[in-house]
């Protein structure tokens, strides 16, 4: 276990070309807590490489910005645990790649990565996406890699309670296939999501060249979020507080106070 002592959040940074700021490698049961863990030029903030029940929790990862390089990079580990982190300033969030199976991220902030928020592919499977806010990717949500065979993403993975807002020629869940093409891989769980339109020429979904425009549109394409949303979420919005307004009282700087409005993505 590699973590912050209370109160204190330190930054470990990558120097070296092509290496990340932090690797575990055939490691299983590693843990990082608490840091600040900050890339470069192809260099990831963290990647778990062939390595089992990994924990990344409460931590800041940024800085990653060139050739679809990865801030978070799950390379065939499986049964981790991605929970509570702030991915930002990179060029994709995170990878979840090469067979990487049955792992969970949750309750993450991903937001103002420049291709992509999440990217899954190369027949990785049965993965839970959970109560996790997108916003302002490049793709919020990436399966496969523009139809190529070996990059097909796997099956029975979990999109769920996730808030995806597309910002200015966004969109919020994309899909690239060689097999079926136009269509959600087999036993793939898209639902209970808020999948927001928030600037011109975005849109909620593609299908390889199928573009849905809107969320009944995405409904009848993908057969998926039949009990999704589509509306402002309504964040607190101060200084990039993605917290949710709430008339019950919300979080404001050290306080819980009440907001004028109620966010729809609340339970």
């Amino acid at each position: 276990m590699v973590r912050s002592q209370d109160g204190q959040q330190p930054t470990i940074v990558s120097s070296k070309k092509k290496k990340p700021a932090f690797k575990i490698d055939s490691s299983p049961f590693a843990t990082l807590q608490g840091l600040i863990l900050q890339g470069g030029s192809r260099q990831s903030g963290v990647h778990v490489a062939w390595s089992d029940f990994v924990t990344v929790s409460d931590c800041v990862v940024r800085g990653t910005r060139d050739a679809d390089t990865p801030g978070v990079y799950v390379q065939g580990g499986t049964h981790g645990q991605y929970r509570g982190n702030t991915i930002t300033d990179n060029e994709v969030g995170i990878l979840v790649f090469n067979t990487a199976d049955e792992n969970t991220f949750g309750d993450n902030l991903i937001y103002g990565n420049r291709a992509r928020g999440l990217w899954l592919y190369r027949t990785s499977a049965a993965n839970q996406v959970i109560n996790n806010t997108f916003l302002g990717n490049g793709l919020e949500i990436h399966l496969g890699n523009k139809g190529n065979k070996k990059d097909e993403p796997g099956e029975e993975n979990e999109f769920r309670n996730n808030i995806l807002v597309a910002g200015n020629g966004g969109t919020c869940f994309a899909v690239d296939r060689q097999h079926d093409p136009g269509q959600l891989p087999a036993d793939t769980v898209s639902d209970y999501n808020n999948l927001y339109v928030a600037a011109s020429g975005a849109i909620v979904g593609r299908l390889d060249n199928d573009t849905y425009a809107d969320l009944n549109a995405w409904r009848r394409g993908s057969r998926a979020d039949l009990h999704g949303l589509s509306t402002d979420p309504l964040f607190v919005g101060a200084r990039a507080d993605f917290h949710l307004q709430s008339t019950a009282g919300s979080y404001h700087g050290g306080d819980w106070t009440a907001d004028g409005s109620h966010s729809p993505s609340i339970d």
